[in-house]
């Protein structure tokens, strides 16, 4: 039986896809450009870059750098590439999630989605771009299944073994499931799952990909890593990794003779790795993580009843949709728990947790909401005005982020701000170029002096007006009333002197380059 999808080929529904990729390609360059620290990095990216140069054989990631081989047919300079493989696998997973929606209730659940993780730092800062990559072939391995087209499922899933290390047993499993059903389904007919096994064979001569040396090299520094930002290990956790290892598990060079050497000291590992990973989700998608917890559980419940249904009606095939997904979710999140939850993991679990969430919630519909909704409309109404107000309050709890996010930058008001109150006076008289702050000093003793009002001496001007502090910027170098002015050329020049009474100093706590603060002695 085939997911749930209908085969009718809706014009409306076209429709809505087509605005939504005019809309993608007018709003996903302002968002992917929204990254000020936007650069090519090297090691991981740069190297899958210039293994598509040196194409050989079955080696690490050997998919995506093949990838990359085409890129460069189009793209010749390495730059040009680096940015526009970004570009396009952003825009990718936008394309195959809107493409594969076959209900405009499915539509809206994969937009959804996308609003969320594309205005995230899993795509605006995402590094490196592999993890893009192998989310859409999750997508497709996961599409490709339900749809019953078990050939571009083993294909889909040959490509993702070969960009993703941690997938290879997947295929494995699924050359074996796939063989198995051909064969209970036409015993006569073994042409198509006998070359599946050759494939796997070929496979396994030529080269596994699971037998090289980066798993081994991802494990060691990650666990040097985490050991780093608990405050456990204080050398270079890229480098000097080894060490380490010899030192924790008796082994180094071999994973498994690692893994093995001190089985207690990995599970330690791995269990951090569960509890931080909680964080990266939240963190990532910007949900509090009791809120990621309640959804992961509610979608973990929903897919086991869901299981124990199939099994209590004998249905075999809506037994192994469950195990499927399950398994392919289990080496989803194998690299986060094995080596550290880094950023560029948390993706390709999302993508597999979307597709479960969609069954689960079609289950549910199917099962209670349909044959209950008289009963249970009041439970579901509370329910969704719980769940609203929850957001509410969520959305505007990002106030603080912003406040934070502003106090980080050396030369935002909010920084000038909080070191004006630092400072403490009984009396604020601000001559400033930039508009008032006052109002965010919580003080009533305290006056803003615009710099256009000077209307005399430089000197005169700020005894008259009371002066206490000075906010100084390339603004009155610019304008002429002060720049003519020679009192305030030789202010300047004076370091800050006004005459022999009067003098001001720089404030040292604000470093911002562009902006003084220049407070009067006293």
């Amino acid at each position: 039986m085939k997911y749930q999808f209908s085969d009718i080929i809706n014009p409306n529904l076209w429709k809505k896809k087509f605005l939504l990729f005019i809309l993608l390609l007018v709003i996903l360059p302002s968002i992917l450009n929204n990254n000020p620290s936007r650069d090519v990095y090297l090691y991981d990216e740069t190297f899958y870059l210039e293994s598509g140069d040196t194409l050989s054989g079955f080696q690490d990631a050997a998919s995506y750098s093949f990838y990359y081989k085409i890129l460069s047919k189009i793209w010749k300079n390495p730059v040009e590439r680096y940015f526009s493989n970004y570009l396009l696998l952003v825009f990718g997973l936008c394309f195959i999630l809107i493409s594969i929606a076959k209900s405009s209730r499915e539509l809206l659940i994969h937009t959804s989605f996308l609003s969320l993780v594309i205005v995230s730092q899993l795509i605006v800062s995402a590094m490196p771009f592999i993890t893009i990559f192998s989310s859409i072939l999750i997508i497709l391995a996961i599409y490709t299944y339900y749809q019953r087209n078990f050939t571009a499922f083993i294909f889909v899933s040959f490509v993702l073994a070969y960009a993703r290390v941690e997938f290879f047993s997947f295929f494995i499993l699924s050359i074996i499931f796939v063989f198995l059903y051909f064969l209970k389904k036409n015993k006569k007919r073994l042409i198509l799952p006998t070359s599946i096994y050759l494939i796997g064979f070929c496979i396994a001569i030529l080269r596994n990909p699971s037998s090289q040396e980066r798993a081994y090299i991802a494990f060691c520094q990650h666990y040097a890593f985490s050991k780093f930002q608990r405050g456990l290990y204080f050398d270079d956790p890229w480098t000097t990794c080894d060490g380490l290892l010899l030192q924790d598990f008796g082994h180094s060079g071999t994973l498994s003779k690692v893994l093995f050497g001190n089985i207690p000291a990995f599970l330690e590992h791995a269990f951090l790795n569960i509890g931080l990973l909680l964080e990266v989700i939240a963190k990532n998608i910007n949900l509090p993580i009791v809120f990621v917890l309640i959804v992961l559980v509610m979608i973990f419940l929903a897919e086991m009843y869901r299981l124990a249904v199939s099994i209590r009606r004998r249905r075999l095939s809506l037994f192994l949709d469950s195990v499927f997904l399950w398994v392919l979710f289990g080496f989803s999140i194998v690299g986060s728990i094995l080596y550290y939850p880094r950023d560029h993991y948390i993706l390709q679990i999302l993508v597999v947790l979307l597709f479960s969430a969609k069954r689960g919630m079609h289950f549910l519909k199917v099962s209670f909401v349909r044959k209950k909704i008289r009963q249970y409309k009041i439970y579901l109404l509370t329910f969704g005005f719980i769940i609203f107000m929850m957001l509410i309050s969520l959305y505007f709890k990002n106030q603080k982020k912003m406040t934070i996010s502003g106090l980080e930058k050396e030369c935002s008001v909010l920084r000038l701000v909080e070191t004006i109150k630092y400072l403490n006076l009984n009396e604020n008289n601000i001559l400033s170029p930039d508009g008032s702050f006052c109002v965010y000093l919580g003080k009533k003793n305290c006056e803003n002096v615009y710099s256009y009002e000077k209307n005399k001496n430089f000197q005169e001007f700020i005894k008259e007006r009371k002066v206490n502090i000075i906010i100084l910027t390339e603004y009155y170098e610019k304008n002429t009333i002060y720049r003519d002015d020679s009192e305030f050329r030789k202010f300047i020049e004076s370091n800050y002197k006004l005459n022999e009474n009067i003098s001001f100093e720089e404030v040292s706590l604000y470093t911002c380059k562009a902006r003084k603060i220049l407070l009067k002695k006293e």
